[in-house]
C-alpha cells in the first residue's frame, strides 16, 4: 500500500514539476548522485555570489528608503520604526554583505540567506504594528513582492526559498489579525491567496533552478561524450 502511494505521488509530482530525463528529484531537483550534486553546486554557486551581494544591498537600500516614506507621510521621521532599521536591521544587514566576502559564507549561504531573509522580513513585519498606520499599505505590498522575489533573487534552492517565505507569510498574517487590519470576513480568501503566491514562487524558482541543473546536465553529457570518441579514435 506504501508503494502504491509513494508511486502515486512521484507521479504527481512528476506531472506538475516535469523534469523529463534530468536525474533529480522533482521536488527539490537535488541530484541522484552527490557526485553530480557536488560538481554542480561548486560550479554554479559561486557564480552568483556578487549579484547575491547587490540584492541584499539593494534590498537594504529599499528597506530603509521605506523611513523617508513616513517622514513624507507623516511628518516625523524618528519614530519606532527608524529603531528597527537603521538601530537593528541596518547593522544587521552590513554584516551579512560583509560575510559575504568569506568562504563560510559560500560554504553555508543557503541557510545564511534564509536567515537574512527571515530577519529582513520581521523587521518590516514590526514596522507594520510599531510604526505610523498610514504608510502599512506600502509596507504589506512591498513585504509581498519581498517574499515572491525571494523565490528568485537570492540564489536559494526552492524549498529554502519557501521555508522562509512559509514562516514570513505566518508572522504577517498574524500581524494583520493581531492590529485589526484584516477583516474576519476575508481571512480564509487571503490565506487561499497566500498559498496561490507561495505556489507561483516555488514554480517561478523551481523553474529557473531546473534550468541551470539541466545546462550543467547536458554540458556534462556533452564532455564525457567528447572523451569517448576522442578515446575511441586514439
Amino acid at each position: 500500500m506504501n508503494k502504491i502511494c509513494k508511486k502515486k505521488w512521484n507521479n504527481f509530482l512528476r506531472k506538475v514539476f516535469p523534469i523529463g530525463n534530468l536525474p533529480v528529484h522533482p521536488l527539490y531537483l537535488n541530484f541522484r548522485f552527490s557526485q553530480d550534486e557536488s560538481e554542480f553546486t561548486e560550479q554554479y554557486y559561486p557564480k552568483i555570489i556578487k549579484r547575491l551581494r547587490w540584492m541584499i544591498a539593494i534590498t537594504t537600500f529599499i528597506i530603509l528608503s521605506l523611513q523617508f516614506i513616513d517622514y513624507g507621510l507623516t511628518g516625523i521621521f524618528m519614530n519606532d520604526a527608524f529603531i528597527i532599521r537603521f538601530d537593528i536591521f541596518l547593522p544587521f544587514s552590513l554584516f551579512f554583505f560583509l560575510l559575504s566576502f568569506t568562504s563560510f559564507y559560500l560554504n553555508f549561504y543557503q541557510y545564511i540567506n534564509v536567515l537574512w531573509l527571515i530577519m529582513a522580513g520581521l523587521g518590516e513585519i514590526l514596522t507594520i504594528i510599531l510604526g505610523p498606520e498610514i504608510t502599512r499599505p506600502i509596507i504589506i505590498t512591498g513585504l509581498v513582492l519581498f517574499l515572491v522575489g525571494s523565490f528568485i533573487l537570492f540564489g536559494l534552492k526552492p524549498h529554502f526559498a519557501l521555508i522562509s517565505s512559509s514562516i514570513l507569510l505566518i508572522c504577517l498574517l498574524w500581524a494583520l489579525i493581531y492590529e485589526n487590519i484584516l477583516n474576519s470576513l476575508y481571512t480564509w480568501p487571503v490565506i487561499l491567496l497566500s498559498l496561490i503566491t507561495l505556489f507561483i514562487g516555488y514554480y517561478g524558482g523551481w523553474k529557473i533552478e531546473f534550468l541551470q541543473r539541466k545546462l550543467y546536465w547536458s554540458l556534462k553529457q556533452q564532455k564525457e561524450l567528447s572523451l569517448k570518441i576522442l578515446t575511441s579514435t586514439s
